[in-house]
C-alpha cells in the first residue's frame, strides 16, 4: 500500500472522531504544509522538516508537535 491510500485509510475509517481530524486534517492543508505518512500517523512538513502528525486513539484524538518547545 502506498503512502497516499495509508492516508486516505486514516482519515476514511469510521471512528467516533473522525470529523475532529477531519477539521485537523484541513486546517493542516491550509497552512500549505506537505502530506506524508510516517510512524502510522499523517504527518504534515514543510521544507522536509516535519511540523505536526494527526494521531488518533481508543480515547482521544489530537496533534503531535514535532519541536512543540519553539511554539510561541
Amino acid at each position: 500500500m502506498d503512502r497516499q491510500e495509508k492516508i486516505d485509510n486514516f482519515y476514511n475509517e469510521e471512528h467516533q472522531y473522525k470529523t475532529g481530524v477531519a477539521i485537523l486534517r484541513k486546517l493542516a492543508l491550509a497552512c500549505k504544509l506537505k502530506e506524508t505518512y510516517k510512524w502510522s500517523f499523517p504527518t504534515y512538513t514543510t521544507q522536509d522538516k516535519n511540523v505536526i502528525a494527526i494521531c488518533k486513539f481508543k480515547s482521544h484524538f489530537g496533534i503531535w508537535f514535532f519541536n512543540g518547545v519553539f511554539l510561541k
